[in-house]
């Protein structure tokens, strides 16, 4: 879960990405 918001953190730009981090 942690290393999946780090990751979204890091996707902030890519908002499609951001989303799949969360509902994944």
């Amino acid at each position: 879960m942690v290393s999946k918001i780090k990751k979204g953190k890091q996707n902030l730009q890519n908002p499609n990405s951001l989303i799949k981090c969360l509902t994944d």
